[in-house]
């Protein structure tokens, strides 16, 4: 299964070195990295969440 992990690189609460090494795990994986998000990149980065999403679906074949 295709995996988009988007991660906000000022996130205090986990800790960007758990976005290493998932490549072991999900054959499909990819990360975008927001310099400028939180723990919340959903909230913190509306539009570019949305688009990275879009684009990696369209990239995948799945929208």
């Amino acid at each position: 299964m295709p995996t988009l992990m988007i991660w906000g690189e000022k996130d205090v609460a986990l800790d960007i070195a758990l976005t290493q090494g998932n490549e072991a795990y999900v054959e499909d994986f990819t990360l975008q990295r927001l310099p400028n998000a939180t723990h919340w990149v959903q909230q913190d980065a509306p539009e570019e969440v949305n688009r990275l999403i879009a684009a990696w679906a369209r990239e995948k074949g799945l929208a």
